[in-house]
């Protein structure tokens, strides 16, 4: 590691490596720093990602994709199942390949990753740079930067380092459980939603395929009724129940922020990226594709401001103008959307499964689930317009 960078990422998931990669491509000598000694280790998420999305960002190498997904179902907390088509198609992802296979790109765009380096603090110079310091199994070490991006995760130190206010409310984060689960029997192609109060109030459960015979299993529970629902115990009741025969081969827990991107993702020489940044989809707490949209954004308005040797505060916010338009008020409609749905009770649900067995198949969509459920359901549709005022 060299004593000086024109930008250091943090954190090597998908999105650091997509900002390392692109701004590496660009001509800058950059230094992409992961706290773990290999990328993609520990996987935290359910490995689901929509195939456009990611043909989008990168070359899509077969070597990554665990099961290709062709639809979803989505079962009622009555137990009604509806089958829904799933545009575009999708892959569930070995995170463990994916995530490395990122990195070595950004390696071979020209960055110099620095694994099982632990980001230990920051401090704004008096040139403008940011000195960081660093732990490695070698001893400590500091590094200077021009620019940081801070791609460290939801619980991103870099971000309160350079005074973002990252603090997320109960109400912004689903605490998260996941099993990966051995010796069941699914559709290896078909995405499985569990919308049920009784075990994931204000999120849901899922069963993610990774074969015939295996799946990620899991459930989010909305910060506000952690108290009253536990997610792990959750979890295991939840496979008591329709899982009883599956074994247990590891376990992961996190949190999911599901808020539309932070107010503020930039500060004088400092921006966020992915779960940092809070750019995730509100209503599915999904990130991989967005994270990595926010991580080369990060990395565009990072090269533009060194060009223009303004590394301001001001001139850096433009990050958060070009997010707002690429997704930010569509994501902000769906939090104002997922904040009425939480207070809907269990028999809308079941009424809407019945409803939407009646669109022919070809027609059931995400946008379907939701517009025949206001439509259903006016005063839902009266809660939105009010709630977005």
């Amino acid at each position: 590691m060299k004593k000086q960078y024109d930008i250091a990422v943090v954190g090597a998931g998908p999105a650091g490596s997509m900002a390392a990669r692109t701004a590496a491509q660009s001509g800058a000598d950059v230094l992409l720093m992961e706290k773990d000694l290999h990328p993609g280790m520990p996987v935290r998420c359910a490995e689901g990602v929509a195939e456009d999305a990611l043909q989008n960002l990168v070359d899509i190498d077969e070597k990554w994709v665990l099961q290709r997904i062709r639809g979803a179902e989505l079962i009622a907390p009555d137990g009604t199942r509806v089958m829904a088509k799933e545009e575009g198609g999708g892959y569930i992802l070995d995170r463990r390949i994916f995530d490395r296979a990122l990195a070595d790109m950004a390696v071979a765009a020209g960055a110099d990753l620095q694994a099982g380096t632990f980001a230990s603090g920051m401090k704004r110079q008096k040139d403008g740079t940011w000195k960081i310091s660093a732990e490695q199994p070698g001893g400590s070490a500091e590094v200077a930067a021009r620019l940081v991006i801070g791609a460290d995760g939801v619980e991103s130190r870099v971000g309160r380092w350079a005074g973002i206010d990252t603090a997320l409310r109960p109400q912004d984060i689903e605490s998260c459980y996941q099993y990966v689960v051995e010796g069941i029997h699914i559709d290896p192609g078909l995405l499985q939603f569990y919308v049920t109060r009784e075990f994931a109030p204000g999120g849901y459960a899922w069963v993610f395929p990774r074969s015939e015979t295996s799946a990620n299993i899991g459930l989010g529970v909305l910060g506000t009724y952690v108290k009253q629902v536990n997610p792990a115990r959750s979890l295991r009741a939840f496979m008591d129940r329709y899982f009883p025969r599956g074994t247990v081969v590891s376990q992961r827990a996190g949190g999911v922020p599901v808020i539309p991107g932070l107010d503020r993702m930039t500060a004088a020489g400092v921006l966020l990226a992915g779960d940092a940044a809070r750019q995730v989809d509100p209503i599915s707490g999904g990130g991989i594709t967005l994270g990595m949209y926010g991580g080369r954004m990060a990395a565009q308005h990072s090269i533009r401001a060194l060009e223009q040797h303004d590394t301001s505060a001001e001139n850096l916010a433009a990050l958060r103008r070009e997010w707002d338009k690429y997704t930010g008020r569509q994501h902000r409609v769906s939090l104002k959307l997922r904040n009425v749905i939480d207070n809907t009770a269990d028999s809308v649900f079941n009424d809407l499964a019945v409803k939407m067995l009646k669109i022919p198949l070809h027609r059931r969509t995400y946008f379907s689930f939701f517009r025949t459920m206001l439509v259903s359901k006016p005063g839902l549709l009266l809660a939105v317009a009010r709630s977005m005022f």
